[in-house]
């Protein structure tokens, strides 16, 4: 009777040992991989923000009032990506410049045209997201605002051609002016 205790002593200790060590292996697994995630987010942070810099410098020696970081986009189904519309004031005076797309009234934040490409139910699958409200920019400074492009899990295999229209002008709520920078964004498989 004695060594069958001490064998039921002995094994409830080596399943508390096996235990410990299992948790603690554990531990180390979610930290190592909260600490490869944690620096994969914060490399994308500095990407974007190297993005917007060389925007800036690029517009800054350019001609052009309006541009985007990039003109044609490649996305698979149900991806998004973010790129970046610059706006650039050589002028005297502050201006003001407002987004929009061509062919629709709705270009609120989520709510973007489509390229009337649309599901069964009627809903967008394919998302332009960007400020739609005006954005004022100081004589001589150039600033870049991101511009989402999404797509849902069921869109197919297709291109869009967008056209964003800036309005700016001196004064806000009458902008005067238009420029037209085209986007292409392929749904590729």
């Amino acid at each position: 009777m004695r060594r069958n205790k001490r064998a039921a002593l002995n094994l409830s200790i080596n399943a508390i040992v096996v235990l410990i060590l299992a948790i603690t292996m554990l531990g180390l697994g979610l930290s190592f991989m909260r600490n490869i995630f944690g620096s994969a987010t914060q490399e994308f942070e500095e990407v974007g923000g190297t993005v917007r810099k060389q925007m800036i410098d690029q517009m800054k020696e350019s001609d052009n009032t309006v541009d985007l970081s990039r003109p044609k986009v490649e996305l698979k189904a149900g991806e998004e990506t973010q790129i970046f519309i610059g706006f650039k004031n050589d002028g005297n005076v502050q201006r003001y410049f407002q987004v929009s797309t061509t062919g629709s009234s709705s270009t609120t934040l989520g709510d973007a045209d489509t390229c009337n490409i649309l599901d069964n139910t009627g809903d967008k699958i394919i998302y332009l997201e960007f400020k739609t409200g005006e954005t004022e920019v100081l004589k001589g400074e150039v600033v870049v605002l991101p511009l989402n492009v999404k797509t849902s899990s069921d869109v197919d295999q297709d291109t869009c051609f967008y056209e964003i229209v800036v309005e700016h002008g001196t004064t806000s709520g009458s902008l005067d002016k238009n420029e037209t920078i085209e986007l292409t964004v392929d749904i590729v498989s």
